[in-house]
Protein backbone atom coordinates (compact mmCIF):
# COMPACT_ATOMS: atom_id res chain seq x y z
CA UNK A 1 0.00 0.00 0.00
CA UNK A 2 1.22 3.49 -0.81
CA UNK A 3 2.55 5.22 2.33
CA UNK A 4 1.28 8.68 1.34
CA UNK A 5 -2.46 8.96 0.78
CA UNK A 6 -4.11 11.79 -1.10
CA UNK A 7 -5.89 13.79 1.61
CA UNK A 8 -8.83 16.04 0.72
CA UNK A 9 -11.03 18.12 2.98
CA UNK A 10 -14.66 17.20 2.26
CA UNK A 11 -16.44 20.25 0.84
CA UNK A 12 -19.99 20.75 -0.32
CA UNK A 13 -21.62 23.14 -2.73
CA UNK A 14 -23.92 25.71 -1.14
CA UNK A 15 -27.13 23.76 -1.88
CA UNK A 16 -25.75 20.54 -0.36
CA UNK A 17 -24.56 22.36 2.76
CA UNK A 18 -27.98 24.00 3.19
CA UNK A 19 -29.63 20.59 2.84
CA UNK A 20 -27.29 19.08 5.46
CA UNK A 21 -28.01 21.95 7.86
CA UNK A 22 -31.78 21.54 7.41
CA UNK A 23 -31.61 17.78 7.97
CA UNK A 24 -29.46 18.21 11.09
CA UNK A 25 -31.98 20.71 12.50
CA UNK A 26 -34.90 18.40 11.67
CA UNK A 27 -36.51 20.93 9.36
CA UNK A 28 -38.34 20.48 6.07
CA UNK A 29 -36.07 20.12 3.04
CA UNK A 30 -37.36 21.69 -0.20
CA UNK A 31 -36.62 19.75 -3.38
CA UNK A 32 -37.21 21.07 -6.90
CA UNK A 33 -38.20 18.56 -9.56
CA UNK A 34 -38.90 19.36 -13.19
CA UNK A 35 -42.08 17.86 -14.62
CA UNK A 36 -43.19 17.86 -18.25
CA UNK A 37 -46.93 18.11 -18.87
CA UNK A 38 -48.86 16.53 -21.78
CA UNK A 39 -48.16 19.54 -23.99
CA UNK A 40 -44.39 19.19 -23.46
CA UNK A 41 -44.08 22.26 -21.24
CA UNK A 42 -41.59 22.02 -18.38
CA UNK A 43 -42.69 23.01 -14.89
CA UNK A 44 -40.54 23.22 -11.77
CA UNK A 45 -42.40 21.72 -8.83
CA UNK A 46 -41.18 22.32 -5.27
CA UNK A 47 -41.65 19.45 -2.85
CA UNK A 48 -41.16 20.10 0.83
CA UNK A 49 -40.32 16.84 2.51
CA UNK A 50 -39.64 16.14 6.13
CA UNK A 51 -37.14 13.30 6.40
CA UNK A 52 -37.73 10.46 8.81
CA UNK A 53 -34.66 9.54 10.88
CA UNK A 54 -33.64 6.60 8.68
CA UNK A 55 -34.17 8.49 5.45
CA UNK A 56 -32.24 11.50 6.77
CA UNK A 57 -29.28 9.31 7.73
CA UNK A 58 -29.37 7.63 4.33
CA UNK A 59 -29.30 11.03 2.57
CA UNK A 60 -26.44 12.26 4.78
CA UNK A 61 -24.57 9.03 4.02
CA UNK A 62 -24.99 9.73 0.29
CA UNK A 63 -23.71 13.31 0.67
CA UNK A 64 -20.72 12.47 2.88
CA UNK A 65 -19.93 9.21 1.09
CA UNK A 66 -19.76 7.27 4.36
CA UNK A 67 -18.82 7.72 7.99
CA UNK A 68 -15.54 8.11 9.86
CA UNK A 69 -13.49 4.91 9.67
CA UNK A 70 -12.74 5.03 13.40
CA UNK A 71 -15.71 6.50 15.30
CA UNK A 72 -18.58 6.44 12.73
CA UNK A 73 -19.23 10.22 12.97
CA UNK A 74 -19.76 12.28 9.80
CA UNK A 75 -16.32 12.75 8.19
CA UNK A 76 -14.34 15.89 7.43
CA UNK A 77 -11.48 14.31 5.43
CA UNK A 78 -11.27 11.76 2.63
CA UNK A 79 -8.08 9.70 2.19
CA UNK A 80 -7.38 7.88 -1.08
CA UNK A 81 -4.70 5.21 -1.34
CA UNK A 82 -3.52 3.48 -4.52
CA UNK A 83 -3.63 -0.27 -3.95
CA UNK A 84 -2.53 -2.03 -7.10
CA UNK A 85 -5.20 -1.46 -9.76
CA UNK A 86 -7.77 -0.27 -7.21
CA UNK A 87 -8.16 2.64 -4.81
CA UNK A 88 -8.81 2.40 -1.08
CA UNK A 89 -10.89 5.20 0.42
CA UNK A 90 -11.00 6.04 4.12
CA UNK A 91 -12.85 8.89 5.78
CA UNK A 92 -12.02 10.59 9.08
CA UNK A 93 -13.75 13.16 11.27
CA UNK A 94 -11.71 16.11 12.56
CA UNK A 95 -11.07 14.50 15.96
CA UNK A 96 -9.80 11.18 14.54
CA UNK A 97 -7.77 13.00 11.87
CA UNK A 98 -6.04 15.05 14.57
CA UNK A 99 -5.28 11.95 16.64
CA UNK A 100 -4.01 9.82 13.78
CA UNK A 101 -2.45 12.16 11.23
CA UNK A 102 -1.57 15.55 12.75
CA UNK A 103 1.28 14.12 14.83
CA UNK A 104 2.99 12.56 11.78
Amino acid sequence: MNKKPVIKKIKFIKQEQEEIDLINRGQVVPTVKTRIDKKGIKHDVIYRKHFAYGTANKRLFELFGGTCTVCKQWPDYKFTYDVGDAKRIERYCQKCYDKRWKSR
